[in-house]
Parts: C-alpha cells; sequence; structure tokens
C-alpha cells in the first residue's frame, strides 16, 4: 500500500520492506484493540439488559407477594405464587440470572484470549514471512554461498537471525532477542502447537514463569495459559519492533545508508544549492553526512556535513558552525529553515547507532 508522502516504492527496498512490516503489525495491534472494545462494550450492555431485566423479575414478584398476602394468603405461599407467576410471565426460572450473569463472563473472557491469542499468530506470522523477505533481499546486495536454506535455527525466524549474524555478518538488539523475545516466542509456540497447555515436560517451568510474572496479563486455568488483557501482546509488539529497528539501522550501516540518503535527497535543503558525492558515515559513535555543495550559476564550490551525535541536553534546531562566502544570507536561512524541519527525523531513525541515546545534538557545517 502507498501512503501519502511516500515514493512508491519507499526509501530504498529494504527499507519498503521495513516500512511495510512495521504498518501491518501496527494496523494488526489496532485492529485488536478495536475488537476487545467492541466486545467489552457487547459485554457491558448485555450485562446492563439482565440487571435491567432482573430488577423488573424481583418487581413483579414484590409486586404479586404484596397482592397476594393482602387477599389473606399466608406469607410463604404469597411469595411462591408470586415466584411463580413470575417465572411463567418472564419465561425464565430462578437459576436464570446467575447463569448467564456467569456465562457473560466467561464469554468475555473467551473472546479477550481468543483475540490476543490470534493477534500474537498473526504478527508473529508476518514477521516471519518479512524476515525471510529481508533475508533474501540482502543475499542479493551481499552474495554469499550459503542462504537460509543451507542453515537450521530455532523456526524461521531464529534461522533468519543466525543467517544475519553469522552468515552476513549484520547486528541486532540480540540482549532483546534473547531475554524477551523468545519468551514471547515460546508463548506463541505452545498457542498453534499445543493448544496453550503448559503440561508439556522441560517447558512448563519456563511458562509458568512468565505467566506469574508481575503484569503479564495472563493466568493459568486447567493447565492452559489464558490471556486476560491485552498486555501480553502489546509487549510482545513493543520488543519486536525494538529489534526489527535495530536491524534495520544495521542493515542501512552495513549498506552505506542507502534510504537515509534517499532521504536526505528529497528532504535537505534548497533547490539553489546542489548537493553531489553525498555519503554517510559513523565516525566515533556520531552519523555524518557529508557532500560536495554549489550554487546555481555559480562557480563557486564548497562542503557541507550534518553530524548529529549525543548530547545531556536535547537540542531543537540544528546549529550551524560556518558559512560560506558564496552563499548570501537569503541562501543559507532557506536552506537552514528547510533542514532543520526535514532532516531531524529521518537521522533519527538510526539513533541506536550511537548507543540509542534520546537526548541528541545537530551540527551544520558549510565551508
Amino acid at each position: 500500500m502507498i501512503y501519502p508522502g511516500r515514493p512508491t516504492n519507499g526509501y530504498s527496498d529494504i527499507e519498503n520492506l521495513f516500512y511495510i512490516l512495521n504498518r501491518e503489525l501496527d494496523n494488526a495491534f489496532s485492529i485488536l484493540k478495536i475488537n476487545i472494545e467492541n466486545s467489552l462494550k457487547s459485554y457491558k450492555s448485555e450485562v446492563k439488559k439482565l440487571k435491567e431485566l432482573e430488577s423488573k423479575f424481583q418487581k413483579t414478584i414484590q409486586q404479586n407477594r404484596e397482592k397476594y398476602i393482602a387477599e389473606g394468603e399466608d406469607a410463604d405461599i404469597a411469595n411462591a405464587i408470586a415466584l411463580s407467576d413470575a417465572q411463567n410471565e418472564y419465561n425464565i426460572d430462578v437459576y436464570y440470572f446467575e447463569f448467564q450473569s456467569s456465562n457473560l463472563e466467561l464469554i468475555k473472557q473467551l473472546s479477550i484470549d481468543s483475540l490476543c491469542k490470534s493477534t500474537m499468530v498473526m504478527l508473529y506470522s508476518t514477521i516471519e514471512y518479512f524476515m525471510i523477505e529481508i533475508c533474501a533481499n540482502l543475499k542479493e546486495k551481499l552474495p554469499t554461498k550459503i542462504g537460509l536454506e543451507d542453515l537450521s535455527g530455532n523456526g524461521y525466524i531464529g534461522t533468519c537471525f543466525i543467517y544475519l549474524e553469522k552468515v552476513i555478518d549484520i547486528n541486532y538488539d540480540k540482549n532483546e532477542y534473547e531475554n524477551k523475545f523468545k519468551e514471547f516466542q515460546l508463548i506463541r509456540n505452545k498457542i498453534v502447537h499445543s493448544n496453550s497447555s503448559i503440561v508439556e515436560k522441560g517447558n512448563m517451568m519456563a511458562i509458568t514463569g512468565i505467566v506469574n510474572r508481575k503484569n503479564s496479563g495472563l493466568i493459568i486455568e486447567e493447565n492452559r495459559f489464558i490471556f486476560k488483557s491485552i498486555h501480553f501482546v502489546e509487549l510482545f509488539l513493543k520488543s519486536s519492533k525494538k529489534i526489527l529497528n535495530s536491524l534495520e539501522s544495521n542493515i542501512e550501516m552495513k549498506l552505506n545508508f542507502p534510504s537515509l540518503l534517499h532521504e536526505l535527497k528529497y528532504k535537505l535543503g534548497s533547490s539553489r544549492i546542489f548537493r553531489d558525492n553525498e555519503e554517510i558515515k559513523v565516525i566515533d559513535n556520531k552519523i555524518v553526512y557529508h557532500a560536495k555543495i554549489s550554487r546555481m550559476h555559480k562557480n563557486s564550490y564548497g562542503e557541507m556535513s550534518i553530524t548529529i551525535e549525543t548530547s545531556k541536553n536535547s537540542l531543537n534546531n540544528l546549529m550551524i558552525e560556518k558559512l560560506p562566502d558564496f552563499l548570501t544570507t537569503d541562501d543559507i536561512e532557506k536552506y537552514y529553515e528547510d533542514t532543520k524541519q526535514r532532516v531531524r527525523n529521518s537521522l533519527k531513525k538510526h539513533l541506536n547507532l550511537i548507543n540509542g541515546k534520546r537526548n541528541v545534538s545537530y551540527k551544520m557545517r558549510i565551508h
């Protein structure tokens, strides 16, 4: 799907794969939230109807009881007759409300559980598909004798990460993958292959440990884990995105930043200033963009660099360190305004290349 303000094929084919992947993950989670919300609204509506019916039922019993007592009936007999009349009038028995209340609660719980589990499986399958596509794309760009089909790992996703790390030497957030993502992977596998059972030897302790963790949003009932809320799926999405973002940035660096250069080509500066020999490097935990620049109808040339680096205090604007003689005040003001508004978001996507710091400074140097 093409979105407004975005090139048809993205800023590079790899970037486009990650972009579509993230959109699909976000959309799936949004649909889950909507479905959960609708399910809870339906539950509350049915509970309200049940309570209103119970109120009418009890009121009818009370009115009939008072009528029979006024007619001279014994209180116990009057109560029994009044109850029988109400049951016949509403065509329900005395246990109806307790049963329906319990049934509605069960339906609510099963709805949340099934919606969360189906979304969990969908998110995982989406990641799996795109990881295979990303690896296939990289194999064309960085030819190797070994492909995914030659490796074995912990499922397709595990194989993809082995290929990325061991074969084509691309890093990712391995700590997040080993310590968190694999736990979500275990839960997903249990949903798909064991109907959420925790009985199987070997994994029982691991699963109960995950379930019993504070605010997991999971519980165990009759040797199966149940989703009580959306929280666990949200944690899975956040963990997955953290790994994918780190992977995308490291692929960018491995391929010499093709998508970032493409973005900057269209987002950076004034149309009166031309750029050539553009490149991006990571130097001492700084991202540095460098280009030769010239001005239209002028034979003057200069160089420009934009540096993003960590800082103690976050700076909202680019800082211009030096102005060249061949650029006018109007030139540089236009360049500066365009640059500071457009380039920041492009560069921030690659923050984990400078240790993931959120506070950064930007310096633009033209000479």
